[in-house]
């Protein structure tokens, strides 16, 4: 062949471009997909679309710099000014997945990506984020915070069901790359409108991503707002829904206290036990078990301080009955003593009223009562105590009677003395008597009268997340 590009007449001399093309040395695919590039422009439709087509399987045995320096920039360039159809994406976006090289990828790919979100194409759209996992190992946190995900927002509320969908799957991989100030402020208002989404599909989808991503929304988010968002959807209408939100409240138990379990999710989880639906009732009742689980912990918790207050209390009456106790004389009228007591100081008094409290509600009211469930002992107390007083129980009769006599001597007593001072002959003004209340026309007011406070309290933050 080199023989043939040497002869002297220009007719039986070799064509150069025919030599190149049937010499094994230049007839290579990186030079087939780079000659294709330069004359893609010229190129019709379905062929170009034939060539991204078998792009992939075109470079797959080329190195990775190659792709990176020749190709990617070729493609690139190629759709930089023309409709991006949806096979270009794919095989740039394929390409793409076998980058090493961050710095190169914000500096060429990002552009075209961020360039391509604003695009109302749904294949565009669709592809994307259904692609997404190719590229999120090179994207940054913070070209996500300032390039990637204000473009992304506007997928939430897209006007196909289908991109919604993807968009609650795609933000799996991207939220752990956000802060957390992103995701509690502009992530969770899409996941609090995407709970009342039509499609029940997006509503299960959007229950569980809130459970795949609280681990980087921060403890406090968490113990504020997962429980509100877990338990609304448990009256969803949608059985899977309503599995969704019991599987979510059992992966996230970790953030719910004691109290919250006993006052807020056990009433409210509940009556799922027996929902129509075999799945619901079976993880609610899984569900329950597992919290149940817990409040045992929590009680063998209380228990075991149950148990070291009544030793120190046994300690401390211990201690006490092995110290001498102090005496002090008392002395009698005529001035001599008479014996001596103990007087104990006021702060050791209260001391043993209060370890008397406690040991009574440590062992119970109905430890000592007669075997029908009243307790006497309180009102055989009093009995005794206004016995001791005055001699026993006065009936009403002999109480009104004694404040009668009392209140004619004290008005004897005033009239004789205004009589000594004025002259006998003074006559006595009648006393006047207090007329008995009247009875108020308002009825009575029961229970708490304190008005209402108006703060709202955090227990319903998803709601204000929903409003917002």
């Amino acid at each position: 062949d080199y023989q043939r590009l040497l002869g002297s007449q220009p007719s039986k001399r070799l064509n150069p471009a025919h030599f190149l093309k049937k010499n094994p040395f230049y007839n290579t695919k990186l030079n087939d997909v780079v000659v294709f590039l330069e004359s893609l422009i010229l190129k019709d439709e379905p062929e170009r679309n034939r060539f991204f087509r078998g792009l992939k399987q075109a470079t797959r045995s080329l190195p990775g710099f190659v792709i990176q320096r020749k190709v990617l920039p070729g493609c690139l360039a190629a759709v930089e000014f023309g409709n991006v159809s949806s096979s270009a994406l794919e095989a740039i976006l394929d390409l793409v997945e076998n980058t090493r090289d961050e710095q190169f990828f914000e500096a060429s790919i990002l552009p075209f990506i961020v360039k391509l979100l604003s695009s109302q194409d749904f294949f565009v759209r669709m592809m994307l984020i259904s692609s997404i996992h190719k590229y999120i190992r090179l994207l940054s946190s913070s070209a996500i915070e300032s390039k990637f995900y204000p473009g992304l927002q506007s997928y939430f509320k897209d006007a196909d069901p289908r991109i919604r969908d993807q968009t609650i799957k795609c933000m799996s991989l991207v939220a752990p790359k956000m802060n957390q100030k992103t995701l509690n402020s502009s992530l969770l208002q899409h996941l609090a409108q995407l709970q009342r989404d039509p499609e029940a599909a997006i509503r299960t989808n959007t229950t569980v991503l809130i459970s795949k991503i609280s681990t980087h929304l921060g403890e406090a988010s968490c113990k504020r707002i997962l429980l509100n968002a877990f338990t609304r959807v448990l009256n969803d209408p949608a059985p899977s829904v309503r599995n969704a939100g019991i599987l979510a409240l059992k992966e996230t138990a970790q953030y719910y206290s004691e109290e919250d379990i006993a006052k807020r999710l056990i009433p409210t989880l509940a009556p799922c036990v027996t929902d129509p639906d075999p799945s619901v009732s079976v993880s609610s009742f899984q569900c329950l078990q597992t919290n149940f689980d817990k409040l045992k912990d929590y009680l063998k918790q209380r228990e075991k301080e149950l148990a070291e207050m009544r030793a120190q209390q046994a300690q401390a009456q211990a201690q006490k009955a092995q110290s001498p106790a102090p005496t002090h004389a008392i002395a009698s009228s005529s001035g001599g003593a008479v014996g001596t007591s103990y007087a104990r100081p006021a702060a050791e008094q209260q001391g043993a009223l209060n370890a008397m409290a406690l040991e009574s509600a440590a062992t119970g009211i109905f430890d000592n009562d007669d075997g029908d469930g009243w307790d006497d002992d309180g009102l055989d107390d009093l009995i005794q105590d206004d016995g001791a007083d005055g001699g026993g129980l006065s009936s009403l009769d002999d109480t009104v009677n004694q404040q009668m006599s009392e209140l004619m001597k004290d008005g004897a007593g005033a009239g004789a003395g205004a009589g000594a001072g004025a002259g006998a002959g003074a006559p006595m003004r009648p006393k006047k008597h207090l007329a008995p209340p009247r009875p108020s026309k308002k009825p009575m007011r029961l229970g708490a009268t304190k008005r209402q406070s108006k703060v709202k309290s955090d227990d319903d933050a998803w709601g204000d997340l929903l409003n917002s």
